[in-house]
This record gives C-alpha cells, structure tokens and sequence, in this order.
C-alpha cells in the first residue's frame, strides 16, 4: 500500500519522504523507525494510528501482532509522552513486564525510548502529584469523586499522571477506592500531618474545606 493512501498528517508525510519510504512494505519495526533522524515519536504515533484504521500493523517484522487501540496509546505514552513502564502500567492496571512486553510484540519497541530518556533526564519529581492528591484528600473527610479530587489537573498529560499518582497511592494502601470515590486512609492522614494547609496548583491554590 502507498504511504499517500493512508492519509497521515502532513509532518508525517515529510519525515517519511526524507526517509525515503514510499509504501507500507519498507516501514520497519519501531525501534528501527526512531533510529531514522526524520522520525519522532509523534510521527510514529501517526503512521500507527492510520495503519490500524486501514486494518494494518507494522508488518515488515512478520512476527509484529497488529495492536488494539490500547496498545496504540501505551505507544503513545512511552515514545510521545516519554512516560515510565511503571506509570503506563498503573493506567492500565497491568505489570510494568506485561507493558513492556505489548510494545515489543506489538511494535517491535524496547529500551527507553528518546522522550522516555529525555523526561527521566529532566527529573520531573512524581511526588509532587502524590502531595496534591493527598492534600486535597485529606481535607475531605469522607472522600472525593476522582472527577473533583482532579479538578484542575484533568486535562491532557497533567491528568493522566495525576490518575498514576492516585493508582501508586491506592497500590501502597494510601487510599482506597469506592465506586468513582477516593478516600484517604488513616495511613494517608498520618502521614501527610507534615504538609502545609494549601498547595498552589495549575489554576490555582486549594483552600481547606470538604469536598462534595
């Protein structure tokens, strides 16, 4: 099949032209397609995304499996978004191995990935959401639905690693989980004796009061 049949982006068509892959048949495995200077991972996300509306996988590797739409977005998390096995992991409610494990078979993808690389370098400090949640729980005596404790954070990326951050809490007994509810436990409250009464967020500082 052309590249020009699969009706990818622009930038996408660009990167694969000064590749100079021209059909379907010459794309590679994924770890082979980053390696190529024109190819990012936004760009590999997309040549993904539209092969797999035209019932298509990465098939130059016959042993690749042509990926569900949840493996096309742990793809995205980890080459686009450069986020850790473990957080894709904790989105999904599997193992970081299982993750690992789908990106390989699926996409012929394994090591760390340049974005992965990239924001482990820039240290970005996961507690931080952790500190968040665990303020704005611990105001609210009897819980929050998921969607109030994330209000201001539901958006996008900041979302997504605020829901990880609560998975991780719930994983080490912090909170428990009752229908779209989070409570904070006893264990939660001990510990969060130290934080201050309010924590400046994105759009904004959380007061003290009960949440709805």
């Amino acid at each position: 099949m052309l590249i020009a049949e699969l009706g990818l982006e622009p930038a996408t068509k660009r990167a694969l032209q000064a590749a100079g892959i021209k059909n379907t048949d010459q794309l590679r495995p994924a770890n082979e397609l980053l390696a190529t200077e024109s190819i990012t991972g936004a760009v590999l996300c997309n040549i993904v995304s539209r092969l797999h509306a035209h019932d298509l996988g990465l098939r130059a590797n016959p042993r690749l499996r042509r990926p569900t739409e949840n493996d096309i977005e742990m793809l995205r998390l980890r080459v686009v978004e450069g986020f850790a096995l473990r957080d894709i992991a904790t989105i999904f409610d599997i193992s970081p191995e299982r993750v690992r494990q789908r990106l390989h078979v699926r996409f012929g993808l394994s090591g760390e990935p340049p974005a992965a690389l990239e924001r482990r370098l820039r240290g970005r400090r996961r507690p931080d959401w952790e500190r968040i949640v665990a303020l704005r729980l611990c105001r609210a005596e009897n819980g929050l639905p998921m969607a109030v404790l994330l209000r201001g954070l539901a958006d996008g990326l900041l979302g997504i690693e605020a829901r990880a951050a609560v998975g991780r809490m719930k994983a080490r007994g912090l909170v428990t989980v009752k229908g779209t509810r989070v409570i904070a436990t006893a264990a939660l409250r001990d510990a969060a004796n130290g934080l201050s009464p309010s924590i400046g967020t994105r759009r904004g500082t959380v007061r003290r009061g009960r949440g709805g």
